[in-house]
């Protein structure tokens, strides 16, 4: 929310190209992709003065991670501040959480001369957060032109320090998986808390330690379907068919909601749920009545219900037809994280590898002359994958490794 007018009147565009910070920047193993779009700046004429707020609407401990746009005489001293009530006439519930040289990257590297590109994120910490709470961004004692852009509040469920917050890409048609800790469950909700209009699953799938998707067996119940179920080609039974496509789909009956679950026979341990709009490998050409936001729960026994997994860390809707994968290596240890960054891959070639090895399923072929680094690609890929979570079997002659 702006609380002046910005000195720049309209939003300020990126520079095009794809190096760090511009506009159709695809990010690497490091950093993100450019998530900006355009900034704003007012000239800090009179230190501490107030220019833009961002209201989260959130409630909790969150790693707050900001952004501007980086050019050589921007502020050196932007400061953020938190302000828990959000009222800005009462001051002692404020805290400063960050002062930024907006002439930088998020990375610390100056700006590039005659360039308008994006900081990247740099976390402000892990502050707790009110429904009111507002973020401010305030001037500095030094001038300059101060810059608003993004900010990110990402749930803190761990302390560990990374240089990117965990962000998914945004929901596809396509396949989206969820992968969380694994639970031994009777039952698996899929819940829908934003569609329009009404959301379409054509498959939800369930799987255990093994990989077998035991959704297959379980019993379908839906909160409604579409149409009262008069159409013949939605209906809930073909939530767990293992057909893919929008002639055997589920339409939910509830406009931008909705719920459907998975009953087991017997308890289950599942770590992974993927799910889908239109997979259909032949004609893959439904795109609406996305589910872009949901949650999965799991139940032992089919009363209480446990949050596993949801789109709260994806990308919104808007950055679907942008950016369909984002593929750093800041989950991965940083040994394994090593192999993969010194294959000598280029920036887009490592950016394909990674992004195959996150889809669900599929197959890789490694080809090449003696000693052009098979093995050594193949031995990189496994680490990658071997995050703890995963069951991996490897069939080889000889074993090099």
């Amino acid at each position: 929310q702006q609380l002046e007018q910005p000195d720049s009147g309209n939003p300020i565009e990126y520079d095009q190209g794809t190096d760090q910070g511009q506009a159709q920047d695809p990010g690497d193993a490091h950093r993100l992709p450019n998530l900006g779009e355009s900034y704003r700046w007012w000239q800090a004429r009179q230190p501490g003065r107030d220019f833009f707020l961002w209201k989260p609407a959130l409630s909790g401990e969150f790693r707050v991670w900001l952004s501007w746009g980086v050019w050589t005489t921007h502020a050196p001293d932007a400061r953020y501040l938190l302000d828990l009530d959000g009222d800005l006439k009462t001051t002692a519930d404020q805290t400063e959480i960050a002062v930024v040289d907006q002439r930088r990257f998020a990375d610390g590297t100056p700006a590039v001369k005659d360039q308008r590109r994006w900081s990247g994120l740099q976390s402000a910490g892990v502050h707790r957060l009110g429904p009111q709470s507002v973020i401010v961004l305030r001037a500095g004692q030094k001038g300059g032109p101060t810059v608003a852009d993004l900010l990110v509040c990402e749930e803190a469920r761990e302390q560990v320090a990374r240089a990117v917050p965990r962000l998914r890409a945004p929901v596809s048609p396509l396949a989206n998986e969820d992968a969380f800790e694994p639970r031994t469950v009777r039952s698996v909700r899929f819940t829908i808390t934003a569609a329009n209009p009404e959301a379409c699953l054509d498959e939800l799938e369930v799987f255990d330690l093994g990989g077998q998707n035991v959704a297959r067996q379980a019993t379908v119940s839906v909160s409604g379907v579409y149409a009262n179920g008069t159409n013949p080609l939605h209906q809930s039974r073909f939530l767990n068919d293992g057909k893919y496509g929008n002639s055997r789909s589920w339409i939910s009956s509830q406009k931008g909601g909705g719920w459907a679950r998975l009953d087991f026979a017997q308890p289950t341990t599942v770590n992974r749920v993927v799910w889908s709009r239109d997979r259909d490998p032949g004609n893959q050409r439904y795109k609406d009545r996305l589910a872009t936001g949901y949650q999965i729960e799991v139940s032992a026994d089919g009363t209480s219900w446990e949050k596993v997994a949801s789109s709260d860390d994806r990308l919104p809707p808007a950055y679907k037809d942008r950016i369909s994968v984002l593929s750093t290596l800041d989950d991965v240890p940083a040994a394994q994280a090593a192999e993969v960054d010194k294959l000598g891959l280029s920036r887009r070639e490592q950016n394909e590898l990674l992004a195959m090895l996150g889809v669900p399923s599929g197959l890789i072929l490694v080809t090449g002359p003696t000693g052009s680094g098979k093995t050594t690609t193949l031995y990189a890929c496994l680490k990658h994958l071997n995050n703890g979570k995963r069951k991996i079997n490897t069939i080889e002659d000889p074993i090099e490794f």
